[in-house]
């Protein structure tokens, strides 16, 4: 339940609630009409009787002790589902006849109401006794609770096709309701999708129409998204304005270190020097780097169908020397696999990647390069067999200068390698993720646009 979206719940609560209220509704309804049903079949049943009392006449004969009961024209055997019989004083019939299914020795009560049970039948009984003079007779009154149950069965029959039918109802009408109450919440979720996507914080959400909740709700993200956009903005200024102040001096003292190297023949000094020259090229870098990630928006792209065959290709032949330093022997698979880019940012995604993966290789491991079509996408893998990385760091990889093992950075790695390689994945539309285990290697996969589009 906890999987499902919140529309969807909403809409199966509402349902059910619904269905719940409708089937008590319908039960009590059932339950008042088998009740109001039982109360007419009884006024019906004592009212046959009386009435037919009423027709019974009495005739005293000629001589004594001579009497005799006659019926009058309006009596009738069966009246509304009610069948009369009469009886004499010691329950013998006398006219009339008894049901199919009645047991003929029920024991007569005059003036009560009664159900009983004759075999799978359920009756209702009713007995009237008349006195005339010395001569008595009993009028009974029989009904057939089949009537009623099969009125009833009818009933519930058209309650059970009905119910589901108002399932249905509700379900469609929940979705409805749910559908539009959502509506702005599925704008709030596509706007900030576009900004996670495009990285664009100067999106915002449309506010609503109506002053409720949701409006609120609008508002609330349209500033956080307005303060989010305030922060990085000054986050790249300030990257930018100090890698620009940092520029100038890192130039003056990399050119006096050189200086000093050609003039001076004191080898410890040269040796310093050098050191100093080393950490400069890396601060340089360092500098570099940040200026381009500070950059946004794929204006400077020069985009094209690149094969990615061909650049990696290339690529490996730059860091041919690295990886013979390391023992590390490269291979690239892409086929005619082509991607829709920038050729030199894929180049240097691609080279970050490679290079990150023979730096934290084994020796005598290798590397590998690989690409497939996916769709309108392709998808590009760099993996090796190294030592891997904790799962908990995953999640740090991409981070600026996050840097696992510090021990393997002597070759004065900046730290913003993956940084700069998100960057150029996500500036093509992509994606880029990663996947290792301790001691086993690691697969950095990119999502890029195929080259078979036309644009981006």
């Amino acid at each position: 339940m906890k999987r499902l979206s919140i529309k969807l719940r909403i809409n199966i609560y509402y349902t059910a609630i619904l269905v719940i209220m409708a089937g008590i509704l319908m039960s009590g309804m059932l339950a008042i009409t088998d009740r109001r049903m039982a109360d007419a079949t009884e006024a019906e049943l004592v009212n046959a009787v009386r009435n037919g009392a009423n027709n019974l006449r009495f005739d005293p004969g000629d001589g004594v002790n001579d009497y005799e009961f006659e019926l009058e024209s309006d009596f009738s055997f069966y009246v509304g589902g009610v069948t009369l019989v009469v009886l004499d004083e010691d329950g013998n019939l006398m006219f009339g006849q008894y049901p199919e299914g009645f047991d003929e020795s029920t024991p007569l009560m005059s003036g009560h109401s009664r159900k009983t049970t004759s075999g799978n039948l359920d009756w209702k009984v009713y007995d009237m006794f008349t006195r005339f003079q010395e001569q008595g007779v009993w009028l009974r009154g029989i009904y057939s609770m089949s009537v009623s149950d099969d009125t009833m069965s009818a009933a519930m029959k058209a309650v059970l096709i009905a119910l589901p039918v108002f399932i249905v109802l509700a379900a469609l009408a929940g979705m409805m309701v749910t559908r539009k109450a959502f509506a702005p919440i599925n704008d709030i979720k596509e706007t900030a999708r576009s900004i996670s996507g495009g990285q664009d914080l100067s999106i915002r959400i449309p506010m609503p129409d109506t002053h409720d909740e949701i409006y609120d709700l609008t508002d609330v993200m349209n500033s956080m998204i307005a303060r989010l956009e305030n922060a990085f903005n000054n986050e790249k200024r300030f990257s930018q304005d100090v890698s620009h102040e940092l520029k100038t001096p890192l130039a003056v003292i990399m050119s006096e270190c050189e200086f000093i190297l050609d003039e001076t023949n004191d080898d410890s000094l040269k040796e310093r020097m050098s050191a100093v020259l080393t950490q400069c090229g890396r601060m340089n870098g360092i500098i570099v780097s940040l200026l381009e990630i500070g950059k946004s928006g794929k204006e400077g792209l020069h985009m094209e169908e690149v094969c990615l065959q061909a650049v990696a290709e290339s690529v490996a032949g730059t860091l041919a020397g690295q990886a013979e330093n390391a023992a590390v022997c490269l291979s690239v698979e892409c086929g005619e696999t082509e991607a829709y880019g920038d050729a030199f940012q894929l180049s240097r995604l691609i080279e970050n990647l490679m290079s990150n993966a023979i730096k934290y290789g084994k020796r005598g491991g290798h590397v590998w390069v690989a690409a497939k079509p996916a769709g309108s996408t392709v998808i590009l893998t760099v993996s090796d067999d190294g030592i891997g990385m904790d799962k908990k760091n995953l999640s740090k990889v991409f981070n600026r200068f996050f840097r696992e093992d510090r021990r393997r950075d002597a070759g004065g790695s900046t730290g913003l390698g993956l940084s700069i390689a998100k960057w150029i994945a996500e500036q093509h539309g992509g994606s880029i993720g990663v996947d290792s285990k301790k001691d086993r290697g690691t697969v950095f996969t990119v999502v890029l646009p195929s080259g078979r589009k036309t644009g981006v």
